[in-house]
């Protein structure tokens, strides 16, 4: 009898551990979740800054401008990545376009801040895709297997392929 319930101890102990090791993974999915919408948020606040810096230089690139007027009245979200980088994009040839902007001491740190936040941006797809990995491996093995069905599924951040080929941002304006 003792036996019997050391083994319904230990298997109890051993759901408990399955259980919680798959909440513990789908806790960090939903956190680089919320840190690539942080990240997009700043990216979004970002360009608005350098939109107001470009207006005061640049009256005739209104249709960059309302292109990202219109996308930041949207919102923010993971959906928007792939508009939001070629927006990005623009923003950046415009300011090559225009050395007297690019030269301008407040659009310089402008483009910095946003540089840092495209890496920043970058490294937290970085990480989510791999804590999703684990996530998604874990569901599939045995045991876990056996409780995955109650868990979420999540869908990977891919790149276009547009952007792999976009130059670095870092060299556009150097």
């Amino acid at each position: 009898m003792a036996v019997l319930l050391i083994v319904i101890a230990g298997l109890a102990l051993t759901g408990v551990y399955l259980y919680n090791s798959l909440v513990t993974l789908k806790n960090r999915v939903e956190g680089a979740q919320a840190d690539i919408e942080a990240l997009l948020q700043k990216r979004y606040d970002l360009i608005v800054s350098v939109a107001e810096a470009v207006k005061r230089y640049l009256t005739h690139e209104k249709d960059l401008l309302k292109e990202i007027a219109e996308l930041r009245t949207r919102g923010s979200g993971i959906a928007e990545i792939p508009k939001m980088d070629a927006v990005v994009k623009g923003i950046f040839a415009v300011a090559e376009a225009y050395p007297e902007l690019r030269s301008a001491e407040e659009m310089t740190a402008l483009i910095q801040s946003l540089r840092e936040v495209e890496r920043d941006l970058a490294d937290a797809r970085r990480y989510y895709n791999a804590v999703l990995r684990d996530y998604n491996t874990k569901k599939e093995m045995f045991p876990w297997n056996l409780l995955s069905g109650r868990f979420p599924d999540f869908e990977y951040i891919d790149t276009p392929a547009e952007e792999e080929k976009r130059p670095e941002v870092g060299k556009i304006l150097e």
